[in-house]
C-alpha cells in the first residue's frame, strides 16, 4: 500500500527544509565577492521566491540589481541567479555582459576580495563542546544595546531564545538541557545588526 502524506505534513517538511537551508546559508563565511553574492542571493530566494512571494524590500531589490549588473567573471554564478530573480519583475530585461565585463582580463579572473574590517563586536561560545546544556557566551566588549540570542539545531529547529540587556559581557542568564548534536547560535542586536553565526557541539 502506498503511503499518502497529508498536505500539512508535506508543507511542514518543506518549511523545515527551507529553515535548515537558511540556517546553513547564514553560517557561510564570506571573504570574496563570489561568496558574499552567493549568500545574499540564497537568503533572498529562500525568504521570498521559495515561499511564493516577490522581494518587496527596496534595499534588497537594490542589492539584487547591483549583483545582477556585475560581470559574471567578477560576481560568480550568483550573478545569473540574481538576474533570474530580477526578471520576475521585468522578463524582457537584458544584461550586456560584453560591456559589463570590459576591464582588465587578468583582474577579471581573480575573485574580488571583500574589504576586511575588524568587526565592532565579536563573541565566543565556551565550553565547546558543551556537556548537555547551552554554552556560555563572552563578548569582546559590553553590549551597548539589547540583544537577542537564538539557538538552533543544525536541522533548523529553534531550541532556545534569550534576551540580553545593555551592559552584558559574559555568562548566560539561563540554562537549557540539550540533546547531543550540532547547534548554531545567531545573535541579533536591537538595531537589527546580526553578528556572524557560530556553531557549537553538545555531548552527553
Amino acid at each position: 500500500m502506498l503511503n499518502h502524506y497529508k498536505p500539512e505534513t508535506k508543507k511542514q517538511s518543506r518549511s523545515n527544509s527551507m529553515a535548515q537551508a537558511a540556517l546553513l546559508n547564514s553560517l557561510v563565511s564570506t571573504d570574496s565577492t563570489y561568496d558574499t553574492n552567493e549568500r545574499f542571493v540564497n537568503e533572498l530566494f529562500l525568504s521570498t521566491v521559495a515561499q511564493g512571494n516577490l522581494p518587496d524590500d527596496e534595499l534588497d531589490i537594490e542589492q539584487l540589481w547591483s549583483i545582477a549588473t556585475q560581470c559574471p567573471l567578477q560576481g560568480g554564478d550568483a550573478v545569473f541567479r540574481a538576474r533570474s530573480i530580477y526578471r520576475l519583475f521585468d522578463p524582457l530585461i537584458y544584461f550586456p555582459d560584453d560591456s559589463l565585463c570590459q576591464s582588465d582580463s587578468l583582474e577579471l579572473r581573480q575573485p574580488l576580495k571583500a574589504e576586511k574590517q575588524l568587526p565592532a563586536l565579536t563573541y565566543r561560545l565556551f565550553p565547546d563542546p558543551s556537556s548537555g546544556e547551552l554554552p556560555q557566551i563572552a563578548f569582546s566588549k559590553a553590549l551597548k544595546s539589547k540583544a537577542t540570542i537564538r539557538f538552533f539545531r543544525i536541522s533548523g529547529e529553534e531550541v532556545a531564545t534569550l534576551q540580553l540587556d545593555v551592559g552584558f559581557k559574559s555568562g548566560l542568564a539561563t540554562k537549557a538541557k540539550l540533546s547531543p548534536g550540532v547547534y548554531a547560535c545567531i545573535i541579533i542586536l536591537s538595531n537589527g545588526e546580526r553578528l556572524e553565526a557560530e556553531r557549537f557541539v553538545v555531548i552527553e
